[in-house]
């Protein structure tokens, strides 16, 4: 049986979800928490490891 989430997410993925976190976060809005994409992010450093933790406080992931 396939699922989705059975690999990491490519470079491509996770590039495409820093950018709309950005955007909605600059919008105001609250982002969905992706967790293998925020995983990666998180591994990245830096300022994709900050927008990690913003989505996951919004989230209220991070305690």
């Amino acid at each position: 049986m396939h699922k989705c989430q059975d690999r990491e997410p490519s470079e491509h993925e996770v590039d495409a979800y820093q950018r709309a976190v950005e955007h909605l976060l600059d919008a105001g809005l609250t982002p969905a928490a992706f967790l293998p994409e925020m995983r990666a992010l998180w591994r990245r450093g830096g300022a994709d490891q900050r927008i990690a933790v913003r989505v996951a406080e919004q989230r209220e992931l991070a305690r």
